[in-house]
């Protein structure tokens, strides 16, 4: 109920002005966690990392955001290490860059364990 209220308050604010910035990000948080529209939600993420003018700090927020969506609701590890590549690459600088630098360096250390496994129980 109060979900879909706010789904119909933000997608008639976005309609008015798609450039609203705050509304949009609340949207796709809505879309993913209320809804598990985790699509719809990547696609709104997209739309901000696209805008100009956007601030660094708040574009590396959307791509990290987006690659917590990917591994959370879709576990899909290959598209967050890609999100994750394309923000240590684009804003290096940024704690969230560190944070997805610490994420891709757990992901590899968990292959190559994997990897370990798998040659010993193989005959």
């Amino acid at each position: 109920g109060d979900a879909l209220a706010m789904v119909n308050d933000y997608t008639a604010k976005l309609s008015q002005d798609p450039n609203n910035v705050p509304a949009r990000e609340r949207f796709a948080s809505i879309l993913a966690e209320d809804f598990g529209k985790v699509d719809l939600a990547l696609e709104q993420l997209e739309l901000l990392v696209g805008m100009p003018d956007q601030p660094e700090r708040k574009t590396a927020e959307w791509l990290g955001q987006m690659a917590k969506w990917q591994l959370r609701y879709r576990k899909d590890g290959d598209a967050a290490r890609e999100l994750m590549e394309r923000l240590v690459h684009e804003f290096p600088h940024t704690p969230e860059a560190f944070a997805a630098q610490r994420h891709l360096n757990l992901m590899q250390r968990e292959r190559t364990f994997k990897r370990a496994a798998a040659a010993r129980n193989s005959p």
